[in-house]
């Protein structure tokens, strides 16, 4: 009697978690890859973009009668860890003061601050570059003080600023700062009126723009916003009567968090969440797709089995509809019937869809029902009992490529000893398998043309993935450059990337069983279902009606060999039932056979590596 509901080890359901884990490894791997590509990125981006404004200037000049300034600069530094000074910390800063000119040095009148500072002053040609540091303990490591956080320092200095021409003119910032500016408030005060005021950026390119106006007679007023690292701000203006000095007012450092906000395709993080949702979302879209496409072609229209072909019917039946596995198996409705028209290992190798072992024990175990070959157990030299493969006659098999498998097999001999090494037996062992995915290939189960469009998709999408991650990377490097471009080319690339890589690892989907495929692998696990859940009464069945070897080697064949022996042995049928010695050694059979062949193959590779060994021996020897 046969149990109702369906196994937990229902071949169907050994393909589909294959099909659920290929799936889910290709949505893990594009995940990964798109992970591993927007880290990368974001370190790219994060090592190559520019470090955000860091300090802002304040600077007012009072200039006498004489044409010297007394100038005061107001400077807010901002310490962070920098990728642009080799990823480390900073203790102070080098500042050149200049005068535009030649009319004498600028001297340092003295430099204040918030933290602890030591001054040093270096003349280079009529300039002047104060050194400003945060001084070591005796005995301590540099690093120790590197500065953190907002700091604010003042520099006083004196400089000509008055030409013999009657021209003055100011460098606000000295030769520069190497570091980006957040911005420039300056204000200049003098004895005379002061005409025709201008102000230039210089040393960058264009784009940088300043500002001065004239708020009282003989004071300007110099603003610029954000200006890059190496930038110099000019003020300049031609001197014209002699007024009375305006009094100096304070000048308000700008505020170093006023400077301009980072664009969206400046923020790596959520860069690179786009680029993430951009590579996995087409991914997981087209796999869809895929999987709908790949869908098995099932042998009759609509999902009632008992709608099936008979066994001896046709073994296609045209036209149908799609299926994915779970609704093609639903279809599998246990039978007693072996399907006819197939020999055991082929309905192997149609579970498997591939040749495996089972599928060339099933194709020896096949000779024993004809009387062709049969085993006994012998007592070998070590007093074990070994199994031995027995030929009992010619082969006379129809199937096309394998007449000759037996001879190279015994090669000659009558007798084959199992569980043991043989050479022989391996050679035959290894020439079943092309022969079986020929007769797999040639059945007309899967759809050729799907088949090819396998491997040219999966060839195309590794040709066109590799190209789109060196762009989606070149992309990535020159983000900043390329402004809002490369924010929306970048998460681009990484679909196209991810589209790519699913065609490479979800491609096997569109190979799809035909309708012949379909029907014989309905018929195959309706069997198989049969095998895994018969009872005694079913074994003692099959035995009063001979089959027991046959049904053994279906069992073999289909994986369901435990259940079957156990049942077998259940049954307590005679010792002198057919095929009953077969049904019992069952598994002994299957580490017989794979022990021989599997012994063989590494007796080989030892003797071909020994062999090499000889011969590398004998080379040096000839050298010397």
């Amino acid at each position: 009697m046969m149990r109702a509901g369906d196994s937990a080890r229902d071949g169907w359901w050994r393909r589909a978690r294959r099909s659920k884990s290929a799936r889910r490894r290709s949505a893990i791997a594009v995940l990964v890859v798109a992970s591993i590509a927007g880290a990368i990125g974001i370190m790219f981006f994060l090592a190559m973009r520019e470090d955000p404004p860091r300090l802002a200037v304040a600077a007012s000049a009072v200039v006498d009668e004489s044409g010297t300034a007394r100038v005061v600069e107001m400077i807010d530094y901002r310490y962070t860890w920098s990728s642009s000074q080799g990823g480390s910390g900073r203790t102070g800063f080098l500042h050149v003061l200049s005068n535009s000119g030649s009319l004498g040095l600028p001297r340092l009148i003295d430099v204040a601050a918030d933290v602890p500072v030591e001054v040093a002053d270096a003349p280079q040609g009529d300039d002047l570059a104060v050194r400003v540091a945060t001084p070591t303990e005796k005995g301590q490591d540099s690093r120790h003080s590197w500065l953190t956080g907002d700091h604010t320092y003042r520099i006083r200095s004196k400089m000509p600023l008055v030409t013999t021409g009657g021209h003055l003119s100011w460098d606000v910032l000295g030769r520069g700062w190497d570091d980006e500016i957040a911005g420039v408030a300056a204000r200049l005060v003098g004895p005379w009126q002061l005409l025709a005021p201008t102000c230039k950026v210089v040393g960058v390119g264009p784009g940088y723009s300043c500002s001065v106006r004239s708020e009282r007679i003989g004071e300007l007023v110099v603003a610029a916003p954000r200006l890059p690292a190496g930038a110099r701000l000019t003020v300049a203006a031609r001197r014209g009567a002699a007024v009375t000095r305006p009094a100096a007012r304070p000048v308000r450092v700008p505020d170093i968090g006023e400077s301009d906000p980072l664009h969206w395709w400046q923020k790596p993080l959520l860069l690179g969440g786009l680029v993430l949702v951009a590579a996995l979302l087409p991914g997981l879209v087209l796999g869809r797709v895929l999987r709908r496409l790949g869908r098995d072609v099932a042998p009759v229209r609509g999902f009632d089995p008992t709608n099936l072909p008979e066994p001896g019917g046709s073994p296609g039946v045209p036209g149908g509809v799609r299926v994915d596995d779970a609704r093609l198996a639903a279809m599998a409705t246990p039978v007693s019937a072996p399907p006819q028209g197939l020999e055991p290992w082929q309905g192997a190798v149609i579970r498997s869809e591939a040749p495996d072992d089972l599928s060339r024990i099933a194709w020896f175990l096949g000779r024993c029902a004809p009387g062709r070959l049969s085993f006994t157990r012998e007592r070998g030299r070590d007093g074990a009992g070994d199994l031995v493969l027995v030929r009992s006659g010619p082969e006379a098999t129809s199937t096309t490529g394998f007449d000759e498998t037996l001879d190279l097999a015994f090669a000659g001999r009558s007798r084959v000893r199992l569980g043991r090494p043989d050479r022989d037996l391996a050679t035959a062992w290894r020439t079943l398998e092309p022969l079986q995915l020929a007769w797999l290939l040639d059945a007309g189960l899967s759809d050729p043309h799907r088949a090819r469009r396998v491997r040219t998709w999966r060839r195309t999408g590794a040709l066109i993935a590799y190209p789109l991650f060196l762009l989606a990377v070149f992309a990535t490097i020159f983000v900043g450059a390329l402004g809002p471009l490369g924010g929306v080319a970048l998460p681009v690339l990484a679909g196209l990337c991810g589209v790519a890589l699913t065609f490479v690892l979800r491609a096997w989907e569109l190979d799809v069983r035909t309708s012949l495929g379909s029907t014989w692998w309905v018929r195959t696990e309706a069997f198989r279902r049969y095998l895994a859940e018969c009872d005694v009464a079913d074994v003692i069945g099959i035995a009063e009606r001979g089959q027991l070897a046959f049904f053994t080697t279906w069992a073999v064949a289909l994986d369901v060999t435990a259940h079957w022996t156990a049942t077998v042995a259940a049954a307590d049928l005679p010792d002198d039932t057919a095929g009953l010695d077969l049904a019992r050694s069952a598994p002994e059979l299957l580490q017989a056979f794979r022990a021989v062949v599997y012994q063989a193959d590494a007796q080989a590779e030892e003797s071909r590596r020994s062999r090499e060994r000889r011969q590398a021996d004998r080379a040096a020897q000839a050298r010397r």
